[in-house]
Formats: C-alpha cells, sequence, structure tokens
C-alpha cells in the first residue's frame, strides 16, 4: 500500500472519529478487499473472496497496522 493511501486512511479515520464505521474498498495488483474499520474500537474487519487458510498474503493486509 502506498504511502499517500495509508496517510489519507489516517487522515480519514481521524476526521470522521464520529462515525461508527468507514468502508475503505482497495484494490492491489487486481485483487479486491474490503476493509471495514470500527472507528470506535479501533478494529479492522476484512471480507477478501480469495481469502483461503494459509494463503494470506501480508501486502494486502498492511492497512490493519494503519489504524
Amino acid at each position: 500500500m502506498r504511502a499517500e493511501v495509508e496517510e489519507h486512511i489516517r487522515t480519514m479515520v481521524r476526521y470522521h472519529d464520529d462515525k461508527e464505521f468507514i468502508l475503505v474498498p482497495y484494490c492491489d495488483d487486481g485483487h479486491w478487499t474490503l476493509f471495514i474499520i470500527a472507528v470506535k474500537v479501533r478494529r479492522v474487519y476484512i471480507l477478501d473472496q480469495l481469502f483461503k487458510e494459509g494463503n494470506k498474503n501480508p501486502r494486502h493486509y498492511r492497512l490493519t497496522s494503519v489504524i
């Protein structure tokens, strides 16, 4: 994930801190993942249609460390 994208997400989370959830669709190399940011509890839920146990690409999940 590019540094500009990470910074934009950090800014949006701070700006929308009154919201319950923020939905962040993200495409990396043609692979779409939906991150659901639970702002108040500082948790990220990941919806990934291709995820299979043992087949997780850490590059697709860097957003979780941004929050």
